[in-house]
């Protein structure tokens, strides 16, 4: 099977596979997140998309991630 990033990399098309599915959903969703980042996580909990519960978690992963380096 065929790595579609590095298919995209060489200027090949990605073909139709559950990893390339997965890549065009990541470019989608990193698209989607054009703008300032704590403006969209408001809109995010104001729309009940995200809990104060699931940021809390999020804020925790991420200062995990930050500590490692």
């Amino acid at each position: 099977m065929s790595n579609p990033i590095l298919d995209l990399m060489r200027g090949s098309q990605p073909r139709a596979s559950a990893p390339g599915n997965m890549f065009d959903a990541f470019r989608a969703f990193s698209q989607a997140l054009n703008g300032n980042p704590q403006d969209i996580v408001q809109q995010l909990m104001a729309s009940g998309r995200m809990s104060q519960a699931q940021f809390q978690q999020y804020g925790q992963m991420a200062n995990n991630i930050l500590r490692r380096k």
